[in-house]
């Protein structure tokens, strides 16, 4: 969660009333880009259910060929 999407936060508030002191527009600041190519990163969550399910296939690919072996 940034700190532009809690309203309460100390920090948003004072950024908020330095840039009305301060004249700025009222244009929200720029969020964070994309990466490039349009692909999104994973989190650690989908990098760590991608690891356990290709543990699980290596794990299941391997007892089969030990018992065929």
């Amino acid at each position: 969660m940034s700190p532009q999407d809690r309203p309460g936060d100390p920090e948003t508030v004072l950024s908020q009333a330095l840039r009305a002191m301060a004249g700025a527009a009222r244009e929200a600041p720029a969020r964070e880009q994309p990466a490039p190519g349009g692909r999104r990163r994973l989190t650690a969550g989908q990098v760590l259910l991608l690891a356990v399910l290709l543990g699980l296939v290596v794990g299941v690919t391997a007892g089969i060929v030990s018992l065929l072996a």
